[in-house]
C-alpha cells in the first residue's frame, strides 16, 4: 500500500499527472493498467499523460513519458515543458535553465516569468504521403492543410492512424489551415486515440509544414501556431527541407496536487 504524492500541470489544455521518482521506486509499482486508472478523466485524477520526473547521470533529470492509455510513448512536447517547470518548482535545479534527458534524447529548457523555451530534436527530413507532410519531431506525425470547420478530427485522424500505412506503428494526425500570420491546428493523438486540445510535437510537425507548403526560403523563422487550449510558438532554422534549432515556446501552468492512494486492489484519489 502506498500514498503517492502528484501535481497537475497543463501545457495549453495538454494535461499531465506529474510525480517524482528519484530512485525509480514509483516506476516499478505502476502497470499500464494503473496509468490508465489515474489518466482516466471518470475514475480518477484525469490527463493525457504520466510523466515521472527520475534522477539521471548525464544531465538535471529524466523525463519519463506514458500516455493515457498506459503505454510508455515517445517524446511529448508540452510534457517537456511541464516537467521542466515541474523540475524547476521543485527545486530540482539551481536556475532557470537546465537539460534533460528523454527517450528521444537531450533536450535544453529555459523558464522565464511566463513561458518554457524547450529545444525539440532536428528534422533532417520531411516525406511526403499525397498533399500531407510526415515527419518525426521527437513523435511521428501526419500533417495536412485543410479548412477546419469542415474536419471532424476525431474521424479524420482515428481514419489515418488506423489506415494501411500507419496502423502496426501509429501515427499522430494533424489537420491545420494557414489564415493570414496565423495557423491553426487540430490534433487527433495515438495513445490518447481522441483529439487533445494541444500537442507540442504536432505543433512543431504543423509550423515545418507551414513553412515547406509556403515555399519559404532558407531562414530563421518563429511562427505562430493556435491550438484549442491556447497559442504556441515553433523557432527553427531552415535549410531546404531540414530543420534544425527547433524551440517549442509556450505557458506551462501548474494546477493542483494531491495524494494518489494505491495497492494491489485499489486505485483512488484521495
Amino acid at each position: 500500500m502506498e500514498n503517492i504524492k502528484f501535481y497537475k500541470y497543463h501545457g495549453t489544455a495538454n494535461d499531465f499527472i506529474m510525480i517524482e521518482d528519484r530512485d525509480k521506486s514509483i516506476e516499478k509499482l505502476l502497470t499500464q493498467d494503473v496509468i490508465a486508472k489515474w489518466c482516466s478523466r471518470k475514475f480518477s485524477v484525469g490527463a493525457d499523460g504520466l510523466i515521472l520526473l527520475q534522477e539521471d547521470k548525464k544531465s538535471d533529470f529524466y523525463m519519463k513519458y506514458y500516455n493515457s492509455d498506459g503505454n510508455e510513448s515517445s517524446m511529448c512536447g508540452n510534457g517537456g515543458r511541464c516537467i521542466s517547470q515541474f523540475a524547476y518548482d521543485q527545486e530540482w535545479i539551481a536556475g532557470r535553465s537546465m537539460q534533460f534527458m528523454a527517450v528521444d534524447g537531450l533536450h535544453r529548457a529555459i523558464i522565464d516569468e511566463e513561458k518554457v523555451y524547450l529545444s525539440m530534436i532536428s528534422v533532417p527530413s520531411v516525406s511526403r504521403d499525397g498533399k500531407a507532410y510526415v515527419m518525426n519531431t521527437g513523435s511521428p506525425h501526419y500533417v495536412r492543410f485543410d479548412n477546419l470547420q469542415e474536419i471532424d478530427i476525431d474521424q479524420e485522424g482515428k481514419t489515418i492512424r488506423y489506415n494501411s500505412t500507419y496502423n502496426s506503428e501509429g501515427i499522430n494526425v494533424n489537420i491545420a489551415e494557414i489564415k493570414k500570420n496565423l495557423v491553426s491546428m487540430q490534433t487527433y493523438e495515438r495513445g490518447v486515440e481522441a483529439e487533445t486540445f494541444s500537442c507540442g510535437t504536432g505543433t512543431v510537425a504543423v509550423a515545418i509544414s507551414s513553412l515547406l507548403d509556403t515555399n519559404q526560403p532558407n531562414g530563421q523563422y518563429e511562427v505562430k501556431i493556435s491550438t484549442k487550449g491556447g497559442q504556441l510558438s515553433v523557432r527553427c532554422k531552415k535549410h531546404e527541407d531540414a530543420f534544425v534549432d527547433i524551440y517549442l515556446i509556450g505557458p506551462s501552468v501548474r494546477v493542483f496536487e494531491g495524494i494518489l492512494y494505491f495497492s494491489k486492489d485499489s486505485i483512488a484519489l484521495l
